[in-house]
């Protein structure tokens, strides 16, 4: 299994969520990209925070709240 290098995940998370992948992807992004279950297991904590993120942006915009 590869590792990706620390100064590599955040930019390769923000590819991930862009292309559709979520926090629960863990498995499938070990399977089909081949990297580590530690690899994985911080990409989808990144994905999370990005999704959480998306969420509180959105709620921001409906509700009018600054």
């Amino acid at each position: 299994m590869s590792e990706i290098r620390p100064d590599e995940m955040e930019g390769i998370a923000a590819a991930l969520y862009d292309g559709g992948w979520r926090a629960g992807d863990t498995y499938e992004l070990i399977t089909e990209y081949g990297i580590s279950e530690e690899s994985a297991d911080k990409i989808s904590l990144l994905l999370l925070a990005f999704d959480m993120e998306g969420r509180n942006q959105q709620q921001i915009v409906i509700t009018g709240q600054n």
